[in-house]
C-alpha cells in the first residue's frame, strides 16, 4: 500500500509538470487573442491565430488524457492490492482463529485495521498526483521573483536635473519572441521635445507607440539609443 502513492508519483512527475506548461500557454495565447481581436481582424490573422490555439488545446487534452490514464490504473491497483490485501487477512486470520492462535474478536480486528490502512493510503495517491504540477508551478513562481527587471535600478543615481528638455536619440526596441523571429517595434527613432511643449505621437497599430510610451516611463530599456531628460540618461536616475 505505501508503494502505490510513491509509483503515482514516479509514473505521473513529468506529465504534471507538461500539463502544467499547457494550460499556461493555452491561457497566455487566449488573453493575446480576446486583447489583440481588433488587430487581428485588420491584418486577417485571425486564422493563423484560431490555428494556434486549436493546436494548443489539442496538447491540453492530449496531456489530461495520459494524467487521467495514469489516474486510472493507479486507482485500479490501489484497489486490487487493497482486495488482495484483505482476503490475505481474513485467510490467515481464519486459519489461526481456527487453530486457536488468535480470538474472533482479534480476527475482526486484524481485518479492520488492514482495510483501514488501504483506506488511509489509497486517497494519497492523488495527493502524490498534483505534486508535479505543484512542483512546475512553485518554480514559474521563483523564476519570477528571481528574475532581473527590464530596468534595473542605477548603481549610483544622479539628481534630477531641473531642465526637463525630453531628448530621444537613435532608439531601438524589439520584444523577444519564443520560436518567432524578433522584429524592431522601434528603429532608430531620433526625437527632442522642448521643455512645456505638447506632442502627439500619431500612427497605426502596431508602429510603436505603446512601446515608446513603455521606454519613456522606464517600464524597460532601450536595446540600442538612449533617452534623456535635461542631457541625462534616463537608466542614471532613480524611479
Amino acid at each position: 500500500a505505501f508503494v502505490i502513492p510513491w509509483f503515482a508519483h514516479r509514473a505521473d512527475r513529468n506529465t504534471g509538470r507538461r500539463l502544467t506548461d499547457r494550460s499556461r500557454t493555452l491561457r497566455v495565447r487566449w488573453l493575446d487573442t480576446l486583447v489583440g481581436l481588433t488587430e487581428l481582424t485588420v491584418f486577417g490573422a485571425t486564422a493563423t491565430q484560431k490555428g494556434k490555439l486549436s493546436r494548443d488545446n489539442d496538447e491540453l487534452l492530449r496531456e489530461q488524457r495520459h494524467q487521467h490514464t495514469i489516474i486510472g490504473l493507479v486507482q485500479t491497483l490501489g484497489r486490487l492490492v487493497a482486495g488482495m490485501g484483505l482476503w490475505l487477512a481474513l485467510w490467515f486470520g481464519v486459519g489461526a482463529t481456527g487453530e486457536s492462535q488468535i480470538e474472533p474478536a482479534q480476527l475482526t480486528t486484524m481485518v479492520l485495521v488492514v482495510w483501514t490502512a488501504f483506506e488511509i493510503l489509497l486517497p494519497m495517491t492523488s495527493t502524490f498526483l498534483d505534486l508535479s504540477r505543484s512542483r512546475a508551478a512553485a518554480e514559474r513562481l521563483s523564476e519570477i521573483l528571481d528574475a532581473e527587471p527590464e530596468a534595473p535600478q542605477p548603481d549610483h543615481p544622479v539628481p534630477i536635473p531641473e531642465s526637463r528638455e525630453l531628448a530621444i536619440e537613435g532608439v531601438s526596441y524589439a520584444y523577444e519572441l519564443h520560436g518567432e523571429d524578433a522584429r524592431n517595434a522601434l528603429e532608430g527613432l531620433t526625437l527632442s521635445i522642448p521643455e512645456r511643449s505638447k506632442v502627439a505621437i500619431l500612427g497605426p497599430t502596431g508602429s510603436g507607440k505603446s512601446t515608446l510610451l513603455s521606454l519613456l516611463l522606464r517600464f524597460r530599456d532601450p536595446r540600442a539609443g538612449r533617452i534623456t531628460i535635461g542631457g541625462v540618461d534616463l537608466r542614471d536616475l532613480k524611479d
